[in-house]
């Protein structure tokens, strides 16, 4: 394989980071924030990269995410295959050269590797229950509510008195 990063090797769309974030494993570095999420198969890892305006200006944010990618596609080995992974820079990233860089990503790479193997963490989204289509139900008994609109069942008192 080339040491050219490829667009099926880079995260793009919003739903792919938020789907990252919400269920992967996060991994601290001094001046990195690296989120980790299986995907089970064997497909290429993914890589993803946030640079917020607090951390810098637009020079400098191209230049962190520049140097991020170049890591990526050189190094491909410090990152755990078939995985997303979303770096996301703190505040001290301004201003790293690659081999700094570099030296920071490999010493987070073991801890990544821990996280690659790890379930995926259930998002907020996940845990609520299914909506019934049926309409409102009573909580207790799990009979639908009087008065819901479900055709078959008696009005409710407020309906009744303003006919």
């Amino acid at each position: 394989m080339g040491e050219r990063l490829l667009a099926d090797e880079r995260l793009k769309l919003r739903r792919e980071f938020l789907r990252v974030s919400g269920g992967g494993h996060k991994v601290h570095s001094a001046r990195f924030l690296v989120l980790v999420l299986a995907r089970g198969d064997e497909a290429p890892t993914r890589l993803g990269i946030t640079v917020t305006r607090k951390v810098a200006n637009a020079v400098g944010r191209n230049r962190i995410k520049r140097v991020l990618r170049e890591v990526f596609r050189r190094n491909r080995a410090l990152f755990p295959a078939g995985c997303d992974v979303v770096v996301i820079a703190k505040d001290r990233a301004p201003g790293l050269a690659y081999e700094d860089t570099r030296a920071e990503i490999e010493t987070a790479s073991p801890s990544l590797f821990r996280a690659a193997k790890r379930a995926p963490r259930v998002a907020a989204d996940d845990r609520r229950p299914p909506v019934r289509a049926a309409g409102p139900r009573n909580q207790a008994t799990d009979a639908p509510v009087r008065g819901a609109g479900v055709t078959g069942e008696r009005t409710s008192d407020a309906t009744e008195r303003r006919r």
